[in-house]
């Protein structure tokens, strides 16, 4: 083992508790000999306040990367770099870690080649020390590499750090105080500060900075997705507020939906196209549609009913389930060369089309939708939404087909956008009918019992059966980078995924016949503790219907392969399940999942995906 890497434990004393063979390689001594140290005899003098400084704030709870000197039992000087802090597992025993590796031979083939600078992102933390007489008395090596690769020399240390630093360190001196998370910009990068006071010292103060440019130009790119995801949610929550109160036993023609779709694109935004064309097939198989302008919050038709044969459309159809997009510049020498690709129906409408992105719309009947002329060039995000606009379509021309008054077709009006939402999660229609059965069987069972009569019913069973498909229904409205990704998600990326519940409750929020499916989308991830989300509910506070899927909809993910895992058995899954009774599912429906579980494995066998 060339750089053995070393764990720690100590206790708030420094006293060493726990260590692993890589303590021992990395000092040299062996189990019985490291037992009789604490972590501070281990740290070199001259590194030995700073180190103080340090260890004050690991107990607080805060957790810290940053490079100091350390001596082995044959007092050779090491520079290792260190990971520390108090994992919340080990909080109630006062344990801190530190994760020690010896970067000396890195350090050295880095400087052969002269490319450290490149690696500043994979750098640990900045760490300085500031003397209220001396100013900066001590700087680590990720200090000097930033200093490097902004060409600058060590005495321009002071341009980094934030105005009027000198007087905000006079101020903590001395003090208990800590100022977490100052930011400053320098050129390109964005720094981020913490200020120690010095235990040891009243005088210094210990000055840790971290270069979040990446992070923030991440949390840039995520707001501009959840912004994106927002408009899509809302044009959807409008476009279903608009039906429900709709005479549908009049024909609601396809204009009607596009310049509703269009009715929420504010007029004046960069991501927003000036034409859309929505087409649908006839009868005939050609595609028929309108080209619909927005100006000044005012609709206006910029063509008649188009007649266009699909073999047309060829050159711009997206192909599989991506949407697609082009602008001129990236296409074509001159833009009336890009216009080409389009049929003369569309052109002779739309003088010069300088960029689209377009979506086949999948419903009743399939068609296109297709966006034109953004003021800034398409992007990936504008397809996105192009695609969110063709399947709220889709799915909304559909409704207009489909409409009756009974329940269950009203049921299925809006389950035909919960298909649609499975769909983008590449999941079959067989997993709603999975989770539909699974929640009726459970609901019959329960309604045995005496906790539950007269309160499930068989009117209650029926309303279960129709409104379990729609617990994901927001999936519509999460972005495919999100709910397609094969690996683990960010932090952001899982806020965004746990919106959907949000989003699902507003979807289906207003007419009486979807209150309980409201409560599903809205509850289903709610914890029988209440450590779930989206509001931390817990116990009866959790509407009924939504303890009962969230069993059925753990069970089938469970038992259900996906990318990132093969498919549990039934055993391992009732296993689980039970131990996960009185905390993630409430013991009664858990009891009933027992009593049931044959029915549960033949539901599985029947409507196999």
């Amino acid at each position: 083992m060339n750089n053995p890497e070393a764990v720690i434990f100590c206790n708030t004393d420094g006293h060493v508790t726990m260590w692993n063979k890589g303590a021992e390689l990395l000092f040299g001594y062996t189990g019985e000999e490291i037992k009789k140290y604490s972590i501070f005899s281990l740290v070199d003098q001259k590194y030995l306040d700073m180190f103080n400084s340090i260890f004050e704030v690991l107990k607080k709870g805060r957790g810290l990367s940053f490079e100091t000197g350390f001596n082995s039992n044959t007092n050779e000087y090491m520079h290792l770099l260190v990971s520390a802090g108090m994992p919340e597992d080990f909080q109630t025993e006062n344990l801190v870690y530190f994760i020690l590796r010896d970067t000396s031979r890195e350090r050295t083939l880095e400087n052969k080649l002269g490319k450290y600078s490149a690696f500043i992102e994979y750098n640990p933390d900045m760490i300085l020390e500031w003397d209220r007489n001396e100013g900066i008395v001590y700087y680590n090596s990720t200090v000097a590499d930033f200093l490097k690769s902004k060409k600058l020399e060590p005495h321009s240390i002071n341009s980094v750090l934030p105005e009027g630093l000198t007087a905000r360190l006079n101020r903590i001196a001395g003090t208990d105080r800590l100022i977490e998370e100052m930011e400053t910009k320098f050129e390109e990068s964005i720094i981020s500060y913490t200020f120690i006071p010095c235990s040891s010292d009243k005088d210094r103060v210990m000055i840790s900075g971290r270069n979040i440019t990446g992070i923030k130009k991440m949390e840039e790119e995520a707001g501009a997705s959840f912004e994106k995801t927002e408009q899509i949610v809302n044009l959807m929550e409008n476009l279903l507020q608009e039906f429900r109160f709709m005479d549908f036993e009049n024909e609601i023609d396809l204009k009607t939906i596009t310049s509703q779709a269009l009715r929420d694109i504010s007029d004046d935004s960069s991501s927003n196209p000036a034409y859309i064309f929505a087409g649908i097939e006839n009868d005939e198989r050609m595609i028929e549609g309108y080209i619909i302008e927005k100006r000044s919050g005012e609709f206006r038709e910029v063509s008649d009913k188009l007649v266009i044969h699909p073999r047309k459309l060829k050159a711009i159809l997206p192909e599989g389930r991506k949407p697609s997009f082009a602008n001129w510049e990236d296409e074509a020498g001159d833009v009336s060369v890009f216009q080409r690709r389009f049929p003369e129906e569309i052109t002779n409408c739309i003088s010069s089309i300088e960029n689209y992105a377009a979506y086949k719309i999948i419903g009743s009947k399939n068609g296109l939708l297709i966006a034109f002329n953004y003021s800034s060039p398409v992007n990936e995000y504008n397809s996105q939404v192009v695609k969110a606009l063709a399947l709220a379509t889709g799915a909304l021309y559909s409704i207009q087909n489909r409409f009756s008054e009974k329940e269950e077709s009203q049921f299925a009006i809006v389950i035909k956008i919960a298909e649609v939402a499975e769909r983008r999660d590449q999941e079959t229609g067989e997993h709603l009918k999975r989770m539909r059965n699974y929640s009726r069987i459970i609901a019959d069972e329960m309604s045995r019992m005496a906790k539950y009569k007269g309160l499930i019913n068989n009117d209650y069973i029926k309303r279960i059966y129709n409104s379990a498909p729609l617990h994901d229904i927001a999936k519509v409205g999460i972005p495919d980078s999100i709910f397609q990704k094969p690996g683990k998600l960010t932090e952001t990326e899982y806020e965004a995924m746990r919106q959907h519940t949000i989003m699902g409750g507003q979807m289906l929020e207003g007419p009486p016949f979807l209150d309980m499916a409201r409560d599903i989308a809205l509850y289903h991830h709610e914890k029988y503790d209440g450590s779930g989300y989206p509001f931390g509910t817990k116990g009866d506070d959790i509407p009924l219907a939504a303890r009962i899927v969230a069993i059925a909809d753990v069970y089938d993910a469970m038992t259900s392969k996906r990318v990132y895992k093969e498919a549990f058995s039934h055993d391992r899954t009732k296993k689980l399940i039970s131990i996960c009774s009185g905390g993630h599912f409430d013991p009664d429906v858990v009891e009933a999942f027992m009593t049931r579980e044959q029915d549960f494995m033949r539901i599985k066998e029947m409507f196999r995906d």
